[in-house]
Formats: C-alpha cells, structure tokens, sequence
C-alpha cells in the first residue's frame, strides 16, 4: 500500500515516484527486449549514428508479446491498488509501451510542440479514471530526455473540465486549445 505522504504527493502534484519498484535485472531484460526490436530497424545500441526516433506504435508486437510485463510487480499493484482505493482497476492486456528518446540537442529546454494529455480529458472530478505508469529501463541525467510532466496540471485540467460542463470528453488537440486560451502557463509554451 501506499503512505499518507505518498497519496498527498500524488494528489498535489499528479506524480508519485517508486524508486527499485522495478527490480534491475527485470528492467535490464525490458531494455535488452527494446533494443533487440530496435535492431530490426537498424538502430545499434553501440552506434548512435544511427539513433533515430521511433514511435511506440513501433514495439506493438514486442509489448503484445509480454516484454514490459515485468513492470506489474508487487509494489507498482499495491500503488494501483492505494491510489484508485475502492475504485476496481482493470488489468491491462499487456504492460508496457516503450517511448524512446534518444539526446537530440546538445542543451536541453522545455520542449515547446508535442504536449498532449495520454488519452481523453474525462469529465469525472471526483474519481479517477486513469493512471498511466512510467518505469525507466535506464538512467535518464537530468535534461537527458525522458517525458516531461507539468506537475499539477491535472488539476487544471479538472477545473476546466468542471468550469465547462458540456466537455464531457475532450481530446488532446481541444484540451489544448483550452488551456492554452485560459492559462498563461500553457499560452507561453
């Protein structure tokens, strides 16, 4: 189960951080996984000329396969399980789906283009609906990629939703348009 703290972290902030709730070993066999699929695309772990971007549609069979099932341990459940409490969960039909970002930049800045919510904005205030889980099969350094989080945006996203009772389910592409019209943040970026 998960902490007060913990529970309070999620909820302020949209985040909460399980540090070794994936064993090495397992993680190291999920990047083995990613980086043999990538071989059949010609991309070499021990070449990074030849690091080109690849979408997550492209590790479809390898995820269908039940590569990044070794996420669904012990403690990633029971923090499911704490964070939805009486709210059943549905078992996904396979765990994982690599996002891979290579270093593209010499310096890194908040990216301006690609933002998006991970699936519809749904109009349900008082209960949550979705959780997406991130595990990191590497060392990511600061400002070496990975995905980017507005922490606490999900409860902008909520007010809006509420202010605006006729978005029942908004997509990405109006969700932003919103935000950037009503938030000066979101305008900036």
């Amino acid at each position: 189960m998960i902490t007060d703290a913990q529970r309070r972290e999620f909820d302020e902030i949209g985040l909460l951080r399980l540090p070794q709730a994936v064993a090495a070993a397992e993680a190291q066999l999920m990047r083995d996984r990613v980086w043999d699929a990538m071989a059949a695309k010609g991309i070499r772990r021990d070449d990074p000329s030849t690091w080109t971007q690849v979408s997550g549609s492209f590790f479809r069979k390898t995820a269908a396969a039940g590569a990044f099932n070794p996420m669904a341990t012990p403690a990633v459940r029971q923090a499911l399980d704490g964070l939805f409490g009486d709210t059943p969960w549905e078992e996904p039909p396979h765990w994982g789906g690599p996002m891979v970002t290579f270093p593209n930049t010499p310096q890194w800045e908040i990216p301006r283009g690609g933002w998006h919510l991970d699936g519809p904005a749904r109009h349900s205030a008082a209960s949550l609906s979705r959780i997406v889980v991130f595990v990191f099969l590497d060392r990511v350094s600061p400002g070496g990629g990975g995905t980017v989080v507005a922490a606490g945006s999900h409860k902008v996203v909520r007010d809006l939703l509420v202010e605006n009772p006729s978005s029942s389910e908004w997509g990405s592409g109006r969700m932003r348009q919103e935000l950037e019209k009503n938030e000066p943040w979101f305008k900036e970026l």
